[in-house]
């Protein structure tokens, strides 16, 4: 995908197929500005939510690393699961078990992946940058536990951008995580 503002369309679709869906995000940003006119990347997690398409409590934000105030106020308020990239790290929260209670309570499990999740060693084709990012190892780990709940059903990955690539490294992480995710799917 492009801009990260078309998973709007493509999870609209998915709402419609299947009841009561749920909504990993892989990402660097929350994602969750009001929206002010149309929907935009800086607000696309908020307007899925607001627009009732996705029940906060079926959303889950992993490796966020940056949050502004306005965004915390709403993820808080509405309970969504938000699971930082330091503590993916440190181990501090176990990112693992806390994926794995949120998709025993699913049915269908639609993951949206930016690619500026990964670390910008691994990813510097993207505009949003942020430091700290996930690595490879752990990104696949994570990954892997959606993939083995058998509630996958769609997936987008967006923000590669390659003329910002180095090396052709941004394209070879989203195909191998393109790959993980067919060969199991």
């Amino acid at each position: 995908g492009g801009d990260h503002s078309i998973t709007y369309s493509t999870f609209m679709a998915f709402s419609e197929e299947f009841a009561a869906p749920a909504m990993i995000s892989f990402d660097a940003h929350a994602n969750a500005l009001p929206i002010t006119s149309e929907v935009s990347n800086q607000g696309i997690n908020r307007a899925i939510i607001e627009d009732g398409m996705l029940r906060p409590e079926k959303a889950a934000l992993i490796g966020v690393r940056k949050i502004l105030p306005e965004e915390e106020s709403f993820l808080r308020g509405n309970r969504v699961l938000t699971v930082g990239a330091a503590d993916i790290r440190k181990k501090t929260k176990d990112a693992k078990s806390l994926l794995s209670e949120f998709l025993t309570t699913q049915k269908s499990v639609y993951v949206s992946f930016d690619i500026d999740v990964l670390d910008p060693s691994l990813a510097p084709g993207t505009r949003m940058q942020e430091k700290n990012g996930l690595g490879n190892e752990e990104t696949l780990e994570l990954l892997q536990e959606i993939i083995d709940s058998g509630k996958l059903r769609a997936f987008d990955l967006v923000e590669v951008n390659p003329a910002l690539d180095q090396q052709g490294k941004t394209v070879f992480a989203a195909r191998k995580i393109i790959q993980r995710l067919f060969a199991e799917w």
